[in-house]
């Protein structure tokens, strides 16, 4: 059995796209993890043309291959190719796992115990590998039950879900760890990215991206929209999820960057916006699941409040963190 690191509660779950990088590096960190990610994760992003994924965090370079912390390999070989070549795939994914590689790809769900389209129906998505043994390959992600947690995937199943993928062939990313990378905040960075979240109040056009409070904006209008003109009785969890992190994320920079006679005010503020985001992710699940649309009325009321104490607070924390660290 060969099982690679990975946390029980990832610090991200809103995607897998950010879930996976950031469990991978919080896992095998070398420094300062939460500071290195307050320095990369403070800003947000609505983009209409995103499909699913409208709203995000706002994250450059998430896997850290720029700054030289994971490398990224992609195998990618025809069906029929890899049965003309003989490629043993099941020995190969193994010895990959065996020389600490995180397996990432695209697989077909309708092979794969505890997700929501087993048996069912194809459903292409993405997965994330961290371990095996003589019967099950190891997994960490969303399942039926709408909980991201670790499960099992048996060997025939997961071979299975690679081959029949829509693609006709099998491409996977083998993700290595710099074990020598130290992890280091970009304090600078850090502030210039909390500038412009404060400085974007104006939503860009409705096909072009928006950041920052105008993200928010976005985020606010388009609760409303879903409810008011496409009659969807819902609040999608990811966007509240992405919320709540986002906010949280908030209130480790006064905890991390400021001392303690300097943060108190920050941090109270920081603090009551994550607990207004938790409500509205709480009050989205409601709505999910009774259909009681006029909850939509507090969600626009916490957002409004979130958005307006941002302004302020948010520019005050810029200013002292200019000053402690001489930006």
């Amino acid at each position: 059995m060969k099982l690679l690191p990975f946390p029980d509660e990832p610090v991200f779950i809103c995607y897998h796209n950010k879930a996976f990088p950031f469990g991978i590096i919080q896992a095998n960190a070398n420094g300062d993890f939460m500071k290195w990610l307050c320095s990369k994760s403070v800003g947000c992003i609505f983009n209409p043309s995103a499909g699913p994924d409208k709203f995000d965090l706002d994250i450059i370079d998430q896997w850290g291959n720029i700054e030289g912390i994971t490398e990224r390999q992609t195998f990618k070989l025809k069906n029929d190719m890899m049965g003309r070549l003989g490629i043993d795939l099941l020995s190969m994914l193994r010895t990959v796992i065996d020389n600490n590689c995180y397996i990432r790809g695209i697989f077909n769900e309708k092979y794969i115990p505890h997700k929501d389209a087993y048996d069912s129906y194809d459903y292409i998505h993405d997965f994330l590998i961290i371990g095996y043994d003589d019967d099950y390959f190891y997994s960490a992600g969303y399942i039926e039950n709408g909980r991201f947690r670790r499960f099992e995937i048996p060997v025939q199943n997961f071979l299975q879900s690679l081959y029949d993928s829509e693609r006709d062939m099998v491409q996977v990313e083998f993700i290595s760890i710099n074990s020598d990378f130290i992890l280091n905040p970009n304090i600078p960075w850090m502030i210039s990215e909390l500038e412009r979240y404060v400085r974007n109040t104006q939503p860009e056009g409705n096909d072009r991206p928006s950041y920052g409070l105008s993200a928010m904006v976005k985020l606010r209008d388009f609760f409303i929209d879903e409810i008011k003109e496409r009659n969807r009785i819902y609040i999608d969890r990811r966007y509240s999820r992405v919320l709540l992190e986002h906010e949280w994320m908030l209130t480790q920079v006064p905890e991390l960057f400021l001392s303690d006679s300097e943060k108190t005010d920050y941090i109270i503020q920081a603090n009551a916006n994550y607990e207004k985001a938790r409500l509205i992710h709480m009050m989205g699940l409601k709505m999910s699941f009774t259909g009681e649309s006029d909850l939509i009325e507090p969600v626009v009321k916490e957002m409004n409040e979130i958005m307006e104490s941002e302004k302020i607070y948010l520019s005050g924390l810029i200013e002292i963190l200019k000053k402690k660290y001489g930006k």
